[in-house]
């Protein structure tokens, strides 16, 4: 086994809610989905404190601007309390608390994600926003058409992006764990490349 720092800087040149919650039984279902409509521009901010998150677009034939959170619970107990909602000036910032097994995000179209894990893999998966991320522990899996970023304190950190420019400069780390970065060929960057060991 073997620990190394690695850091990647890559730089370039009205909220609606409506919220409904549907609660199920079941080990692998989830315990309590909120579902609410988002507007493009808004950002959804989620903290977790364990669980491994997975976000993705509205489902096929899902409206485009409706979220879904769908907590489901780790093991045979009491679940943990259902995440909590709350409207911010930017969006919509999420808060789920306890050990979960897993979180589902839909992300709207148009909606960026800004995702704060303390124990958990978290994986982004054809968002039309923009992600950002950080993650105390676990690994992170990026694939989006626009940008992302993304901080890792132990765990593997991959992304792939589709955007050929974005606003000042992007960073991608891991204290521990390696990074693969996959950018257009069409971007025009520069990268700036540091690792203590590894």
């Amino acid at each position: 086994m073997y620990a190394h720092r690695t850091s990647v800087f890559v730089k370039a040149a009205a909220l609606l809610l409506s919220l409904g919650a549907l609660v199920a039984c079941g080990h692998s279902s989830p315990y309590v989905t909120t579902v609410g409509i988002l507007k493009p521009g808004s950002t959804l901010t989620l903290r977790i404190d364990s669980g491994t998150v997975n976000a993705y677009q509205p489902a096929s034939g899902q409206r485009r601007d409706l979220f879904t959170i769908a907590a489901t619970a780790a093991g045979n107990g009491t679940p943990p309390p259902s995440p909590r909602l709350r409207a911010v000036a930017r969006g919509l910032d999420v808060r789920a608390t306890g050990s979960l097994q897993s979180l589902l995000v839909r992300v709207p179209d148009g909606v960026n994600l800004a995702i704060q894990s303390a124990r958990g893999d978290v994986n982004v998966t054809d968002i039309s926003g923009n992600a950002s991320i950080v993650a105390q522990n676990g690994n992170v899996n990026l694939k989006v058409p626009g940008y992302a970023q993304a901080v890792v304190g132990q765990g593997n950190l991959s992304v792939m992006m589709g955007a050929t420019q974005w606003p000042g400069t992007l960073h991608f780390s891991t204290r521990r764990g390696d990074i693969e970065l996959w950018i257009s060929a069409r971007a025009a960057f520069a990268v700036h490349l540091h690792t203590d060991d590894g």
